[in-house]
């Protein structure tokens, strides 16, 4: 059951480009602070970024309706330095979702070593830094969307999964996506946290895949920096086919329990 790009070159072009550009902004700017920040999580580095992320969080709905509201610069700055959260999101960012595969059809492999123990450190490194954003960064989170934007803007892993990138999702093929609702995982044998660590397998699959055609229309379109950042490049595609304005993207067949992978 892989995911397959079913859109021609022109197609992924349009979209990128139709995607709004500030966005687009937004995210390339707390990208370009978080990169010295992740090599060197100094108060120098840390400062600016914790502005911008803040920044840029409420620009993307925080605060608004039911959304979170973000803690004081200050706060996230001394997020940022502690040692342990460094170390989780350094991870994620030096080991984007091209590094993840799957054997089989039914088995995970982090950097092409399939050990029930890489899969299991994994999925709690995923599930420990999602928790930790929602309960250090953010003030009232419930759902994963908010510490997966987070997650994104800081190190690009994978998609935020906003009601549009579920959406696309669920359009896609993956069942059981569009919820209106995503809450953080009460552990890792829940259904949620499931999802949250076997979608990004499938994503570096599909990447590997169809790796020439994505590189080629990102390098093509008014963004061609997306043509390294595999997570954000998803992330777009999924959001721009969750608007049914586009089919990019399709995970065949649909079964319940795509998320049943060892």
């Amino acid at each position: 059951m892989p995911l397959t790009v079913v859109a021609p070159h022109a197609s992924i072009v349009t979209a990128i480009n139709a995607f709004n550009a500030g966005y687009h902004h937004d995210y390339l700017l707390v990208k370009n602070l978080a990169a010295p920040y992740l090599m060197a999580p100094t108060e120098k580095n840390a400062g600016p970024l914790a502005a911008a992320l803040s920044e840029v969080l409420y620009r993307w709905g925080a605060g608004k309706r039911k959304a979170p509201t973000v803690q004081p610069v200050s706060t996230l700055q001394a997020v940022l330095l502690d040692p342990s959260f460094h170390t989780l999101l350094a991870g994620f960012s030096a080991a984007p979702i091209t590094t993840l595969s799957i054997f089989g059809g039914h088995s995970r492999a982090v950097g092409g070593v399939a050990a029930e123990a890489t899969r299991l450190a994994f999925d709690t490194n995923l599930t420990s830094v999602l928790s930790q954003i929602s309960a250090q960064i953010l003030i009232g989170n419930t759902n994963v969307t908010y510490p997966m934007k987070v997650l994104l803007l800081l190190t690009g892993f994978m998609p935020a999964l906003d009601s549009q990138v579920r959406q696309g999702l669920y359009s896609a093929g993956f069942a059981g996506t569009n919820a209106t609702q995503f809450q953080m995982p009460a552990g890792l044998g829940s259904v949620e946290a499931q999802k949250l660590t076997r979608l990004p397998f499938f994503l570096g699959e599909c990447f590997a895949a169809n790796s020439a055609l994505l590189t080629g229309a990102a390098t093509a379109s008014h963004y061609p920096w997306l043509a390294t950042e595999p997570g954000r490049l998803f992330d777009i595609l999924l959001f721009m086919q969750g608007s049914a304005a586009h089919t990019l993207l399709a995970f065949t067949p649909r079964v319940h329990n795509w998320y049943g992978l060892a």
